[in-house]
């Protein structure tokens, strides 16, 4: 689904490579037959932005620094946890079973995992119950502020979760101010979110479950090398759905007008059901002109509720030609 052709981004003004990558609140209802709209990121991305689309409505938004952790409430009789990949955070599983022992961390960039959404089962933290590093120490870095300054480290073990909640012990790098944390799964909620500031406490992130598809916000994603095979760990711009809302979205590049698709053209197309499958790539920079250009596709999405909609991308700045709002059309099916 995500073409990476020849595409070039900027994050933080800083150029990776030759074939590089690209990288609220709420409003009246509106009958969604091509009325456009503009999720506010911030010229920092610092903004996670929560979109409905049967309603048109923005129904929530945070700061990316916000939050570290999220435990999920719908994995049933079992645990889940992402971490926030909007601040390039990353895991690395130690063989450690005793949190209050020093640890060091690894140099060696491949010992670290990411939440990779190109998977299925793509998820840093391995605390499943039937894995075998389910009592292991799993040290984190805490990824990057906005301007892009380190935020440090800190290490978590699971304990003996219940199926209905969560409990796990917190430290420094160090072994010391080791703490435990529990919290129960709340069902109308996606997750239950953490975070390491102010000794460590549960915060309120994510609208209720059931009310929202999209989320615009930076992530962090593979950005392929020119050969198509070798990529890096890169923070992005863009867009990613409902993590239980089962939903999925083909991309039209360019081969028909955003008027021209309806549901009977539909059946032309392969859905991709990733949470990144809408992406980053309908925008490009174009050095020499120092501008955000947006590709010509038409995105065809079903939402958490089954409906179909197309969406295309109109811009990525503002009036004032500040970065980080994407501006967007779209129209039910």
């Amino acid at each position: 689904m995500k073409a990476f052709r020849n595409i070039i981004l900027i994050s933080s003004g800083v150029l990776l490579f030759s074939s590089c990558f690209k990288e609220d609140k709420p409003v009246d209802y509106k009958p969604l037959t091509g009325i456009t709209n503009t999720a506010a990121t911030k010229s920092d991305y610092s903004m996670q932005v929560y979109y409905d689309m049967e309603t048109n409505s923005f129904v929530g938004e945070n700061h990316r620094e916000n939050w570290d952790l999220s435990f999920s409430n719908v994995v049933a009789g079992d645990w889940d946890a992402k971490i926030n990949s909007a601040k390039k955070m990353r895991v690395y599983i130690t063989q450690d079973t005793d949190i209050s022992l020093a640890s060091s961390v690894p140099t060696v960039e491949s010992d670290w995992r990411y939440d990779d959404y190109e998977l299925a089962e793509g998820i840093a933290m391995d605390i499943r119950s039937s894995s075998s590093n389910r009592d292991k120490v799993h040290i984190l870095d805490l990824g990057v502020t906005t301007l892009a300054n380190p935020i440090g480290y800190k290490k978590i073990k699971m304990l003996n979760s219940s199926s209905d909640s969560y409990s796990f012990e917190v430290a420094e790098l160090n072994g010391s101010g080791v703490k435990t944390f529990s919290v129960h799964k709340n069902s109308d909620y996606n997750f239950m979110f953490f975070s390491f500031k102010d000794g460590g406490k549960f915060v309120n992130i994510e609208p209720m479950r059931n009310t929202f598809d999209l989320i615009f916000t930076q992530y962090t994603d593979r950005a392929y090398y020119a050969n198509g095979i070798d990529f890096e760990w890169y923070n992005v711009n863009g867009i990613l759905f409902n993590a239980y809302g089962n939903m999925e979205a083909a991309v039209d590049s360019g081969n028909i007008a955003f008027e021209q698709v309806t549901s009977a053209t539909l059946a032309s197309y392969t859905f991709n059901p990733h949470l990144n499958a809408m992406g980053y790539n309908w925008k490009k920079f174009n050095f020499d002109t120092q501008t955000y250009e947006i590709e010509p596709y038409v995105y065809m999405v079903r939402d958490r509720k089954g409906e179909y909609y197309k969406m295309r991308f109109l811009s990525f700045v503002n009036a004032q030609g500040e970065k980080g709002y994407p501006t967007f059309e779209i129209s039910k099916l």
